[in-house]
């Protein structure tokens, strides 16, 4: 297996739906979010990258929990741990960069899509557990 590529994601949610960035290489949805630049820390990643991806601003942004992949539904079969965060953001989101779309989707709806990241699933079931997200 490949070595473990850390990564930030973001939790974004709005009127009970949770924001889903899609790849534009893969077609795969996945928390926004991205790679850790060398001596950057998780909190300046979490918002350059969500900037980058979906243009919307980071407001305020809390620990969520981590979730390592198995690489499985990765084209490159690369491993990623993944530091997710509840984030509250302003502005609309687009996607931009290596994201061809960004969308709201309920738990049920996200939880459904054929190409979903593992690092997504995970959270979005957390989140449905938890009440957070319907």
């Amino acid at each position: 297996m490949n070595e473990i590529r850390k990564r930030v994601g973001a939790i974004i949610m709005r009127d009970g739906k949770i924001l889903l960035a899609k790849i534009r290489d893969n077609g795969y949805w996945t928390l926004p979010g991205g790679g850790i630049e060398e001596n950057e820390t998780l909190e300046n990643a979490l918002s350059r990258e969500i900037m980058e991806e979906t243009s919307l601003q980071v407001v305020s942004a809390q620990k969520y929990g981590e979730f390592l992949s198995d690489g499985t539904r990765n084209p490159l079969r690369t491993r990623n741990l993944t530091f997710a965060f509840l984030v509250e953001t302003t502005g609309t989101p687009v996607g931009q960069n290596e994201i061809s779309e960004a969308k709201w989707f309920s738990a049920s709806e996200a939880l459904k899509l054929e190409k979903l990241a593992q690092s997504a699933e995970f959270f979005v079931k957390k989140l449905a557990k938890e009440k957070k997200l319907k």
